[in-house]
């Protein structure tokens, strides 16, 4: 990860990571008794999955905070008229 002279993560190294098509797409948003479920599609081989736990890939956090922000967004733009 490239860092400047005090240390800090550059700025094209955030444009970096977060560019592309690494994060989860929503493909459906199903309610039933006043549950919700979201259908993702994630790749497996995408970089967040690295170093979490090495041979055991597990979904880190800002997968999870993003499939919820693509799952909040659509519920509420399905409500408004």
């Amino acid at each position: 990860m490239q860092k400047d002279s005090m240390s800090k993560i550059t700025l094209q190294q955030l444009q970096s990571d977060f560019a592309g098509d690494e994060w989860p797409i929503m493909l459906s948003l199903d309610k039933e008794d006043n549950q919700y479920s979201i259908q993702l599609d994630i790749k497996s081989d995408i970089r967040w999955f690295e170093g979490h736990f090495p041979g055991a890939p597990v979904m880190s956090g800002v997968l999870q905070i993003e499939a919820m922000a693509q799952a909040g967004g659509v519920l509420v733009l399905s409500t408004v008229p």
